[in-house]
């Protein structure tokens, strides 16, 4: 969990939210495999087609460098560091949904407990990153005055607590329901329906939010993955 919550924030920071997204959310290509090899479930012609075409999908998205006008070797730097963060970002995206299936298979009567150890897990590691980040920063940043230190120090303040509890009762929320549906819903229907939602949010966070804009060849690798996501859930049930 600590993995997957780390480089989903590293490849949104680091470049297009909406393409990193979906670049995570691809991870129902591994798990659906994994599923179809571990738990027995059939891929039919619509799986198939929908992780070929998804293949087609990363490979167009990952073709314009994030972030700006910058170098030609600033840009390639950028892009490998932000290519590296969204294949983490997969692996570990599938690892969490993998996890959770067996876990709702063998162990489902103590979900409520498992949240709570991975909850206080991940905090405590992710207060152990901060710290470190913080060490750091201070060396790189100029000295400030002291009135210019405290002002900064409240607003930053202020700004975490409120962060941190929109995103710790979101991600309560969005991992409860997730272990949940993970148990009760076929693979095939439930990541490619999910993985596909989040996609639709992240294109509207995107443009609205953050102001984001895609280049032709990005749009229609968008527009293959979400197709793609269509197709394996075999038209969101439809059809099967």
């Amino acid at each position: 969990m600590v993995g997957f919550l780390f480089f989903k924030m590293q490849a949104i920071t680091t470049g297009p939210i909406l393409v990193a997204s979906l670049l995570g959310c691809s991870s129902f290509v591994v798990t659906t495999v994994f599923n179809a090899i571990y738990w027995k479930e059939k891929i039919d012609a619509f799986g198939v087609s929908g992780i070929l075409l998804m293949l087609v999908a990363l490979y167009l998205i990952t073709m314009k460098t994030p972030g700006g006008q910058r170098t030609e070797e600033n840009k390639k730097k950028i892009r490998r560091v932000w290519i590296v963060y969204c294949i983490f970002f997969l692996l570990f995206a599938a690892s969490t949904g993998i996890i959770f299936k067996f876990h709702q298979t063998y162990d489902s009567a103590n979900t409520n407990e498992m949240m709570i150890v991975s909850a206080v897990v991940s905090a405590a590691v992710f207060l152990l990153i901060y710290f470190i980040s913080k060490f750091f920063s201070k060396k790189k940043e100029p000295e400030k005055s002291e009135a210019v230190q405290v002002a900064a120090g409240k607003n930053e303040r202020a700004m975490l607590i409120g962060l941190m509890v929109a995103a710790g009762a979101a991600s309560c929320i969005y991992n409860r329901l997730n272990v949940y549906l993970v148990g009760v819903l076929p693979s095939a229907l439930f990541f490619p329906v999910f993985n596909g939602s989040i996609i639709m949010l992240a294109s509207v966070a995107g443009r609205i939010a953050f102001k984001e804009k895609l280049t032709r060849r990005q749009m229609i690798g968008v527009c293959c993955g979400v197709l793609a996501f269509i197709l394996i859930s075999k038209f969101f049930g439809l059809f099967g």
